[in-house]
C-alpha cells in the first residue's frame, strides 16, 4: 500500500482550511496540520515534516511570501500557493514562484467554486509528491540561498557563460540548423514551473536580440499581467502582456493574455482572441504554434519548456517538417509532460538544461 501524502494547510480563513481538508482527505492524501497565519506555518511545517505545503498568499502576522521565505531557509519544502483572483495577489503569487513556490491554485469564495477545484488540487499535490526533480531542485535552490558567498560564485559563472565562446550545441534529430537570417520569430510554450524558468532564461537575452519571442504560458487572467511586468523589470528585452494589435519587433517578448488566446492577425500583428472556445488550456500552446506556423513555416524557432499535459506537441507534428523546436531536459524541468510529449514524438531538434536555455536561444544569432 503506498504512503499517504502528508499536507499541511496554512491559512487564516477556517472555512477554506474546513473545505481544503474535506477535498484532500482521500485514500491517498492527509491533512496532519493546520496553520492559522504564516508564523504558525513555519512552525508547524518544522515540526510536523509535511510532504506538501497549501499556503495562503494574504495572511496576519506573516504573510503567505514571508513564511515560503522561512520555509525555503528552516525546513524546505514543495509549497503550493493559495491566491485570489485580483492584481495584488498575482503581483505577490509571481513573487513566490520566482523565490520556490512549486504552483498556485486561485482561491474561490463558496463551497461549491471550492469543490470544483477538486481536480485541480489533486493533480497538482500528486504530480509535487511524484516528482523528485522539484525535491531535488528545492533542496538545492535552498542550499544556494543559504551561503551567499557561493550564490554569488554560481552568479559570475553563469555571466561567463553567457559568452559566444565555449557553447556546445546538443542537436539530437541531425536536421540543419536555421540560418539567422531566415528566422523570423521565436514561439515558446510552457506551463507548470513556468514563471521561474522564464525568470531564469529570459534576463540572460540582450536587448538587441533580433526577432520578437511570442510566449504561451498556461495562466489566469491577471497573472500574465504580472509575469509579464515583472519580467520586464529584470531583463534587457521589452517584455509585455501581449494586446491585439501589437506589432512584433525584434527585441520585444510578448506574453499571451491568461484566460485567453494569442494569435497573429497576419505576419507582423498579434491578435488577442477567445477562439477556439473548447481549447483545453487558454492561452494553448498548440494554438499559438499553428498561428506562427501559418505565416512563417520553416522562419520560426518554436520551444517547448517545463510543463504538464501535452500541449504544443499537435501542432509540432503537423508543421515538424518546416519546425526547428527546441525543448528543455526532462532532469531540468519542474513538470515532465510538456518536453516529453515533445521529445518522445521526435519532435525535438536540440536539448538543453534549463541553465543552458539562454545560450541555446543566442546562439543561432552569434550572440
Amino acid at each position: 500500500m503506498l504512503k499517504k501524502t502528508k499536507i499541511l494547510i496554512v491559512d487564516d480563513s477556517s472555512f477554506i482550511r474546513s473545505t481544503l481538508k474535506k477535498i484532500l482527505t482521500t485514500e491517498n492524501t492527509e491533512v496532519i496540520g493546520e496553520a492559522i497565519d504564516g508564523k504558525n506555518g513555519v512552525e508547524l511545517n518544522k515540526k510536523l515534516k509535511p510532504d506538501v505545503v497549501l499556503l495562503d498568499v494574504e495572511m496576519p502576522v506573516m504573510n503567505g511570501l514571508e513564511a515560503l521565505k522561512e520555509i525555503m531557509k528552516t525546513r524546505p519544502c514543495p509549497v503550493i500557493m493559495f491566491s485570489t483572483l485580483i492584481s495584488d495577489g498575482a503581483d505577490t503569487t509571481i513573487k513566490a514562484l520566482e523565490l520556490g513556490a512549486c504552483d498556485f491554485v486561485s482561491k474561490k469564495s463558496s463551497l461549491t467554486t471550492m469543490n470544483n477545484l477538486k481536480e485541480e488540487i489533486l493533480e497538482k499535490v500528486k504530480h509535487i509528491t511524484h516528482n523528485s526533480n522539484i525535491i531535488n531542485q528545492i533542496k538545492r535552490r535552498s542550499m544556494l540561498q543559504n551561503q551567499k558567498a557561493k550564490t554569488k560564485q554560481t552568479e559570475s559563472l553563469q555571466k561567463q557563460r553567457y559568452g559566444k565562446g565555449g557553447f556546445k550545441i546538443n542537436n539530437v534529430s541531425g536536421k540543419e540548423r536555421f540560418f539567422s537570417r531566415n528566422i523570423g520569430v521565436m514561439a515558446i510554450g510552457i506551463s507548470t514551473g513556468g514563471p521561474a524558468a522564464l525568470m531564469q532564461i529570459l534576463p540572460g537575452l540582450p536587448a538587441n536580440y533580433p526577432i520578437p519571442i511570442l510566449i504561451a504560458q498556461h495562466m489566469p487572467p491577471f497573472f500574465t499581467k504580472s509575469l509579464a511586468d515583472r519580467l520586464d523589470g529584470k531583463c534587457e528585452m521589452h517584455v509585455k502582456e501581449a494586446e491585439t494589435g501589437d506589432v512584433l519587433k525584434a527585441g520585444n517578448i510578448y506574453i499571451a493574455e491568461g484566460g485567453k488566446h494569442m494569435v497573429l492577425k497576419n505576419r507582423n500583428t498579434i491578435s488577442i482572441t477567445e477562439q477556439p472556445e473548447d481549447a483545453l488550456y487558454k492561452p494553448c500552446v498548440d494554438v499559438l504554434f499553428d498561428s506562427v506556423a501559418k505565416y512563417y513555416k520553416n522562419k520560426a524557432l518554436f520551444s517547448i519548456l517545463t510543463g504538464m499535459g501535452k500541449d504544443g506537441t499537435e501542432s509540432l507534428k503537423k508543421f515538424g517538417i518546416y519546425s526547428y523546436v527546441i525543448t528543455q531536459t526532462i532532469d531540468s524541468c519542474i513538470a515532465t509532460g510538456m518536453p516529453e510529449s515533445v521529445t518522445e514524438s521526435k519532435l525535438a531538434d536540440e536539448i538543453y538544461d534549463l541553465d543552458d536555455m539562454a545560450n541555446a536561444y543566442k546562439s543561432f544569432f552569434d550572440l
